[in-house]
């Protein structure tokens, strides 16, 4: 089964359903930020205006309030342009929020020391709430702790300018007491439907994405049964053909070119079980269950492997098999498997005492299964005069437009022995 891209946000899966587009957090974003700016270009601007003649430092206040509009305007671009639907924004975008939030707590300090005396929460201070807003602005969708701190620290500093102004008495006390509750209960109410949206938002992705995963393995293994189905109606059709002959009398079992057709179907039935075992090499594991039966029938067989070979998809194991598997099942006292992995490329070679007449027989199934190729000096049934070959090639017709590679067929007939190889090739090798 092979891996597809993941569907973007707002994107349907396959059958999976249509993943939430991140418009509820959106929108309480985008809501946070039209009261931040709101706020600041109305109520912040006539409370400064209101009192304007009354500030200690003008300049001051003008500096403090053109740097609130600022960081107004920073922090609705980072809100806007986060991914939708994200509890948090980037790494790098969550880093300037942190970094933006400390200069609105220095432009509340500047705005308080500058504010009319001891008016640093009443109307003059009008830096209270303003740097209030931009502290839930840059901090919606970061942890709950990293707001609080946030407030608290801007409580600390509004507490120190009213300190140094000799007004925190027992009447500011719980004046400032009451103007915390209210302004940090609006704040964190709307940072905890950020966060609740926020969560659900990603549990409803996370649900489809679950589903589509499910879907989608189902739809592998039922892509894979169907496979092994075919593969097992071919085996049946094959092997049940030898044990009809058999029990009809049609076939002998003591003739040379039926044994080899019996180890044959054999080797079919064993490779079609080892495909389905969960084994760490599937090629190699489908090369010696053939090589079991051409044991069990007293041909000595040794496998040798060179490099790593890589993980293959099943139809391109299937054709690399095909060639290999005919010559162990028609070697008749030893054979050589070598398989070689290359960059790009993976070999499967077969050296074996084949019968000439059973060489011929799987240079014809060969040409048959492949659909091309040409084969020189192979007869029907003499020995080649001087050797002869066969080769044909294709690409893996299980796979649109031979996305796995192309795998192709090499026979060779000696006096004595024949070679048979199965080469694959990476696509674009």
């Amino acid at each position: 089964m092979t891996a597809g891209r993941a569907a973007p946000a707002g994107a349907a899966p396959e059958d999976g359903g249509s993943e939430p587009s991140g418009r509820f957090t959106r929108g309480i974003a985008l809501s946070a930020a039209t009261i931040t700016c709101v706020w600041h270009a109305t109520i912040d601007t006539v409370n400064l205006a209101a009192t304007w003649s009354e500030h200690r430092s003008q300049a001051g206040q003008l500096a403090a309030w053109l740097a609130v509009a600022a960081l107004a305007a920073v922090g609705t671009w980072i809100l806007v342009r986060s991914p939708a639907g994200e509890e948090r924004p980037g790494a790098s975008r969550a880093d300037t929020a942190r970094i933006c939030a400390v200069l609105a707590l220095l432009a509340g300090v500047l705005a308080g020391l500058s504010a009319p005396h001891g008016d640093a929460i009443g109307v003059g201070g009008w830096a209270w709430s303003g740097v209030g807003w931009l502290g839930v602005l840059f901090l919606l969708f970061h942890p709950l702790r990293e707001l609080i701190a946030f407030l608290a620290a801007h409580l600390a500093l509004t507490a120190g300018v009213l300190l140094a102004d000799g007004v925190l008495d027992g009447a500011m006390a719980p004046l400032l007491a009451v103007n915390v509750i209210t302004t940090s209960g609006v704040f964190l109410s709307l940072r905890w439907v950020a966060g609740v949206l926020a969560r659900g938002e990603e549990r409803a992705r996370a649900a489809v994405r679950d589903r589509a995963a499910v879907l989608a393995r189902a739809r592998a293994s039922d892509e894979l049964h169907a496979g092994r189905g075919e593969r097992y109606a071919e085996v049946r059709e094959g092997a049940g053909a030898v044990l009809a002959g058999l029990a009809g009398g049609r076939l002998d079992a003591a003739a040379p070119e039926v044994r080899q057709l019996a180890a044959l179907e054999a080797a079919r039935l064993r490779r079609l079980f080892a495909e389905s075992d969960d084994a760490p090499d599937p090629l190699l594991h489908e090369l010696r269950a053939c090589a079991d039966v051409a044991t069990v029938r007293g041909v000595l067989v040794d496998i040798a492997v060179v490099g790593e070979p890589p993980e293959l998809p099943p139809g391109v194991r299937r054709a690399l098999v095909e060639a290999p598997m005919r010559a162990l099942a028609t070697a008749r006292a030893g054979a050589r498997v070598t398989v070689a992995a290359l960059p790009g490329e993976l070999a499967v070679a077969v050296v074996a005492d084949c019968d000439p007449a059973a060489l011929a027989q799987v240079s014809r199934a060969v040409l048959s299964e492949e659909g091309s190729g040409s084969a020189d000096g192979i007869g029907d049934g003499g020995r080649p005069g001087g050797g002869g070959s066969l080769r044909s090639g294709r690409r893996n017709g299980a796979d649109a437009a031979g996305a796995d590679g192309v795998v192709s067929v090499t026979i060779q007939a000696g006096e004595a022995q024949c070679w048979v190889e199965a080469r694959w090739s990476r696509p674009g090798v």
